[in-house]
């Protein structure tokens, strides 16, 4: 399965998932890595929900960030615009109160933060983390 979410086969992801979805975020994140838009629609075909954090201290893939890919969607126009056309919303939080708004003001290129605000709903969420 891996191999395939890197090389973008859509068709062989269908394929597994159809057996029953696993982890869908975790291949969510692989194919955001390899940017794998196909891959990404086959998981929301498949009932990944674009907007749900991974766990209550991270961000919606549209945000995430860890050690491996810090702000990676986000310091990404093209798979910025990719994840907003395809259900994204920048004012989806964490379960501690962060929005990828947050995270874009700290890590993203000016252009993809213009982006972001003119796809949210209430911009008055693009506060800074209390990391920054």
């Amino acid at each position: 399965m891996r191999e395939a979410v890197r090389r973008d086969f859509a068709q062989v992801v269908s394929t597994f998932l159809s057996h029953g979805p696993t982890a869908l975020f975790n291949w969510a994140l692989e194919a955001l890595q390899y940017k794998s838009k196909d891959v990404l629609a086959a998981l929301l075909q498949h009932g990944w929900n674009i907007n749900k954090p991974r766990a209550e201290t991270t961000q919606p893939l549209l945000g995430y960030q860890s050690d491996l890919l810090p702000g990676y969607a986000v310091k990404d126009e093209e798979m910025t615009l990719w994840l907003l056309d395809n259900g994204a919303d920048p004012n989806a939080q964490s379960y501690v109160d962060v929005t990828t708004l947050s995270w874009a003001v700290e890590e993203a290129p000016i252009s993809t933060i213009k982006l972001l605000l003119a796809r949210a709903t209430t911009p008055g969420l693009a506060r800074p983390s209390e990391k920054a």
